[in-house]
């Protein structure tokens, strides 16, 4: 995986904040506030796919599945899965770290990941998209330099959270006006973002 230096250390500091906050709600026997699991692990998934980081975007989508089955009462948070739970986060964070040396034992060491967390997560595992050609080949235009990459990085992350919280909301309160008010709110840094015509994808996505 080749990032920009600057991206690379952008990535490691969100994805850390992430992280943090995944091992304080893994850490105890009791079960965790679901919400929050699914919350930060989704936002770990987009911050490595804004950063091109792929198979830990693969492997943090596993852990996402694992935290929608805990969260939806499909996995009993026993033991078992705490400490499965809290080894994931432990790993992951041993990616983040050596994201900008990856190598090929990292990536089977990525996908052995995956496939524990999917098995866990059972029914809410959710298959991984990788982003289309054009969003890959967006992320290293030439007209979109590391700072813009960070900027969206961040604010896509943000939206991605938004967005899980509006999605509960109108599952359990619908219209749930104020929730999506607030996913308005939070577009607007991004959808202002000039160098946004070299990420097509996320523009039309942000439309939509």
């Amino acid at each position: 995986m080749t990032n920009p230096l600057g991206m690379l250390d952008y990535f490691a500091m969100e994805a850390g904040e992430y992280l943090d906050r995944l091992r304080t709600l893994v850490a105890s026997a009791e079960p965790p506030a679901g919400a929050e699991l699914v919350r930060f692990a989704r936002a770990l998934r987009g911050s490595a796919l804004m950063a091109n980081l792929q198979p830990i975007a693969r492997a943090a989508n596993g852990f996402e599945g694992l935290a929608r089955a805990v969260r939806d009462g499909q996995r009993v948070w026993d033991p078992a899965t705490q400490s499965a739970a809290a080894r994931a986060v432990e790993t992951l964070g041993g990616f983040v770290q050596r994201a900008g040396k990856w190598t090929d034992a990292d990536n089977a060491q990525a996908e052995g990941l995956t496939r524990e967390l999917e098995a866990l997560a059972g029914p809410a595992a959710t298959p991984f998209r990788a982003p289309s050609g054009a969003m890959a080949a967006a992320g290293g235009a030439a007209g979109l330099d590391a700072g813009a990459r960070a900027f969206a990085a961040r604010e896509g992350a943000l939206i991605a959270s938004a967005l899980g919280q509006a999605a509960q909301a109108l599952r359990t309160a619908p219209p749930a006006r104020d929730a999506m008010a607030a996913l308005l709110r939070r577009m607007q840094p991004l959808r202002g973002l000039a160098a946004l015509g070299a990420l097509p994808p996320l523009r039309d996505v942000l439309d939509a």
